[in-house]
C-alpha cells in the first residue's frame, strides 16, 4: 500500500468489490477494517495536479512546430 496513491487504492477496492459481488456474490463493503485502512492512507494526502498548457503555449506550438513531424496533430 506504500507504493500506491490513496486514489489508486480506492480504485482497486472498487474494482475488487464489484468483481467479487458479481462473480462470487460476496459483499466486501462489510469489511470495515479495510475501508478504515484506505481512509487512513488518505489522511494528509495531496494529489498531483496535471500541468495544463496555456492558450499562448498552444498557439506557439501550432505556429512553430515543424509540419513534417506534427502536421497530423495540428
Amino acid at each position: 500500500a506504500e507504493k500506491y496513491a490513496p486514489s489508486t487504492l480506492w480504485t482497486h477496492y472498487s474494482m475488487l468489490r464489484t468483481c467479487l459481488d458479481i462473480k462470487e456474490k460476496m459483499k466486501i463493503n462489510k469489511y470495515s477494517v479495510l475501508i478504515a485502512f484506505i481512509k487512513q492512507k488518505n489522511v494528509g494526502y495531496e494529489g498531483k495536479k496535471a500541468k495544463v498548457l496555456t492558450r499562448k503555449e498552444i498557439n506557439e506550438f501550432l505556429r512553430a512546430a515543424p509540419d513534417e513531424i506534427f502536421l497530423m496533430i495540428k
